[in-house]
């Protein structure tokens, strides 16, 4: 397992103890979009790992962030 793997999988929990949190389902539908719209820690995370989940759990690949995403998730990690 690749280290990217592995802040994957750690993003995927994460959204789905969210999830969890807010509407007590582990995965609503849609809720990939939802936080790419919240951004925060889900756009670090993102960042972290390499792209946004599509689909349930990522099952539909992972959408790469944008030059602004990048730009805005550096500024939060406070990276040059």
């Amino acid at each position: 397992m690749t280290e990217q793997d592995v802040l994957r999988s750690m993003f995927i929990t994460s959204i789905s103890e969210y999830s969890e949190d807010m509407w007590c389902a582990g995965w609503m539908s849609g809720i990939e979009h939802d936080i790419r719209r919240e951004g925060g820690i889900f756009l670090v995370m993102a960042f972290l790992a390499g792209g946004w989940p599509q689909g349930y759990r990522g099952e539909d690949g992972w959408e790469p962030l944008t030059d602004e995403e990048k730009d805005r998730a550096a500024a939060l990690l406070d990276y040059d």
